[in-house]
């Protein structure tokens, strides 16, 4: 039943960005015509209805995927269209970490680096991904046994933290 699900939400999310991409091209046609007729005085027509629709159904596919792994199964289709790259991270930042997002870019960052070299814990590991759905630098350097390290490497060379390489993936690591 879940799968079913999943892929019923999957086919009305890539029926949904068809119609947005469509309507922003049409949208971007409308406004040349207008800025052609000088027709200054309409507002372009908003389609809020069309948002609302995209953010519920990413919110509803985004929360039956791990924290690890926010757009399982959807990566093909989002690769496609950056927009909605941006859109997805947006709403997992929403679904999976709504307290953090409030942090600035340094307090993210100097909490993931304090959780990655501190003593693993699953907990620890859960709120490391919190913090990189935040906005949290994905590439920045950890200190390791007295070497600095990226996060991926530190994972490679440890073992630990397996569950974030996904998310780092998702989230622009250089490796």
């Amino acid at each position: 039943m879940k799968t079913i699900f999943k892929i019923l939400s999957f086919f009305m999310f890539m029926n949904i960005s068809t119609q947005i991409i469509t309507m922003q091209t049409d949208t971007e046609q409308k406004e040349s015509t207008k800025k052609r007729r000088r027709e200054e005085d309409i507002e372009p027509v908003k389609h809020e209805p069309i948002n609302d629709v995209l953010h519920t159904t990413l919110t509803t596919l985004i929360q039956y995927n791990s924290i690890f792994n926010p757009f399982h199964s959807m990566e093909a289709e989002l690769s496609r269209y950056p927009q909605l790259i941006y859109n997805a991270k947006e709403v997992a930042k929403e679904v999976f970490a709504p307290n953090e997002s409030s942090l600035t870019q340094q307090e993210l960052n100097r909490k993931l680096k304090s959780i990655l070299e501190s003593q693993y814990t699953k907990e620890k590991e859960i709120e490391a991904a919190k913090l990189i759905i935040a906005g949290a630098n994905p590439n920045i350097i950890i200190n390791y046994n007295n070497n600095n390290s990226s996060i991926s490497n530190f994972i490679n060379n440890t073992g630990k933290f397996l569950n974030l390489a996904v998310l780092l993936k998702i989230y622009g690591s250089l490796g």
